[in-house]
């Protein structure tokens, strides 16, 4: 076993990667594979829409990544995080609220963004906090729990 220590004092910012890891991956495994059943069962989406679902996710996260990025990068690691992860929360809320093609839609859209806040921005504010010698053993506890939850 290893010891942490962060800047901001021991275990603080690594537990919390730790929880957002396991907490993440499987809140993730649990929304996508039912997702596509609710879509198909309770929207009532056709092939053509399910195609458009998901082409609207993938364009937006397409057209986001620099700017979150360049966001992530300038300003704040921690805020991308925090509005990600709220983003993405209101996108399966919306889809879960209002079953219909368009707000599905714009689940997509808040998804894709949010996402996209979160990737990268959370790994490089763990290294921030926990320090580059720590952080590669920090990754690898942080996939195993992501691993195991999922």
């Amino acid at each position: 076993m290893f010891s942490y220590r962060t800047k901001n004092g021991p275990f603080k910012a690594l537990t919390i990667y730790l929880i957002l890891s396991g907490v993440f991956s499987f809140a993730f495994t649990t929304i996508t594979s039912i997702n596509m059943v609710y879509q198909i069962e309770m929207v009532k989406l056709n092939p053509l829409q399910l195609v458009l679902v998901g082409t609207t996710l993938e364009v937006t996260c397409f057209l986001c990544q620099v700017p979150t990025g360049v966001l992530a990068d300038t300003y704040s690691r921690r805020l991308p995080v925090v509005l990600g992860y709220l983003l993405m929360g209101l996108g399966f809320l919306c889809e879960g609220l209002f079953a219909h093609f368009y707000p599905v839609l714009l689940a997509q859209v808040l998804w894709g963004f949010g996402v996209t806040l979160v990737s990268g921005a959370q790994e490089a504010w763990c290294a921030d906090e926990i320090g580059e010698e720590q952080v590669g053993q920090a990754f690898l506890r942080g996939s195993q729990i992501g691993q195991i939850a999922s």
